[in-house]
């Protein structure tokens, strides 16, 4: 059984390589990354792998923090694991966050960076988890969340340039606009999709995307475009309502770049 499994590792690791990987998308948690990535893979009729970080450890949420800490480990645990990082399609929110790294791992991957107005992504994060808008906690209990996992606890109390006195809409708020520099310091290797240009034709924006990254399109998206690819989010209360003035307000002075560089 031994001999048997080191041969399968060696085998996938012949298949799943770093030039094996064509696209990966990038984009803060919430903003569509899981619909849009899957649209582009079914129709460029590509491999995917979504969340190959989550997948390695969604109980732990200390081996997200070691994962970014660590540049070497980030590609030794990679090349461990190619099945789950190396399909032809990738796409992981958390990468985001250490592009140059990314970059390094996928030398010959083409890049996207989805983006969507800040208030609606926190607003889907709390519908996801449960949280109220006008919550002005600082730390929330992992059990006590809506279907918790180690990523979300990881994202909701702590990430980069974080201070333990920051409510949990700031955390988050400050997190989106570091996703937001990250993108804007490596843009001219990125291609741009804004989540609420991708709604208005999908079938649509997945081709031109596809084309304009000469990729091939050879799958039609129409008939599962509106598949729920995650869990769908009340948008009955108005933004400015489910936050209440506080919030809401503290969200748009935090994601200020945000909302300028992308024209929301």
């Amino acid at each position: 059984m031994e001999i048997l499994t080191k041969v399968i590792n060696i085998l996938r690791a012949y298949v799943y390589k770093s030039n094996n990987t064509k696209l990966v998308v990038l984009g803060h948690q919430k903003t569509g990354t899981t619909a849009i990535a899957s649209l582009l893979a079914h129709s460029a009729n590509m491999s995917f792998s979504s969340d190959p970080i989550y997948e390695m450890a969604p109980s732990n949420s200390n081996f997200l923090r070691v994962f970014f800490d660590n540049s070497n480990d980030f590609i030794h645990i990679a090349k461990k694991n190619p099945k789950l990082f190396f399909q032809q399609v990738v796409k992981d929110p958390d990468y985001v966050l250490s592009i140059d790294k990314v970059f390094k791992l996928y030398p010959s991957a083409k890049f996207v960076f989805i983006a969507r107005e800040p208030h609606q992504i926190i607003r889907s994060i709390f519908n996801r988890l449960s949280i109220e808008g006008t919550t002005e906690l600082s730390k929330i209990s992992c059990e006590n969340l809506t279907k918790p996992t180690a990523n979300w606890d990881y994202i909701i109390n702590g990430s980069p340039t974080v201070s333990d006195d920051m409510s949990i809409v700031e955390r988050l708020a400050t997190r989106i606009e570091e996703a937001t520099l990250s993108y804007l310091n490596h843009n001219s290797n990125i291609k741009l999709i804004r989540y609420e240009d991708f709604k208005v034709d999908k079938s649509q924006y997945i081709k031109k995307t596809l084309e304009d990254m000469g990729l091939p399109c050879l799958k039609d998206t129409s008939i599962i475009e509106n598949k729920q690819f995650q869990p769908k989010g009340d948008h009955k209360i108005l933004i400015e309502d489910f936050f209440g003035k506080k919030n809401y307000d503290l969200i748009t002075r935090i994601c200020a770049r945000t909302i300028n560089s992308f024209g929301y």
